[in-house]
């Protein structure tokens, strides 16, 4: 059920923000919209301290002032752990996709935005590696890395 859950679209192009707007009104979805990432990350950061929970952040991946995945990176402190992140791309790029799912995107949809992979993306259960857990795995594996030097030492 995706009635009354909130998505933070980031997009450059007005035309892609109307298609992901349009499904996600028919779903009964709140959305905001940013054009420009930096607004999104001033919005993040103002709302940090609210219970308002983000279910869905839709990144495109092109954007004049910073890429999709750079976005999400200076967002990651501001998610709360069950929010989905899914990205938008033109570019076809394996090496784009592959990062994307290592962050622990939900979903790489390449435009135009069918409704039904739209749909299909909000309703997955997150199989991607939570950003907490993501965190915790990187923090292990640092630990593991320097121990295993400052044994060989």
């Amino acid at each position: 059920n995706l009635a009354n859950k909130l998505a933070v679209i980031v997009d450059d192009i007005q035309d892609n923000h109307a298609v992901v707007n349009g499904f996600c009104e028919l779903w009964g979805i709140t959305t905001i919209n940013f054009y420009k990432p930096s607004d999104a990350i001033q919005w993040f950061a103002e709302q940090r301290l609210t219970t308002q929970q983000v279910d869905f952040l839709v990144l495109d991946f092109s954007m004049p002032e910073m890429d999709g995945i750079q976005l999400f990176e200076r967002l990651v402190p501001y998610l709360k752990s069950k929010t989905k992140t899914l990205m938008l791309s033109s570019i076809d790029d394996d090496k784009i996709t592959q990062r994307c799912y290592q962050l622990g995107f939900i979903d790489v949809l390449f435009k135009p935005v069918l409704e039904e992979k739209l749909a299909q993306s909000f309703c997955k259960k997150s199989n991607a590696i939570t950003i907490e857990e993501n965190t915790k795995q990187s923090q292990l594996l640092e630990q593991t890395l320097i121990l295993r030097l400052l044994n060989n030492t």
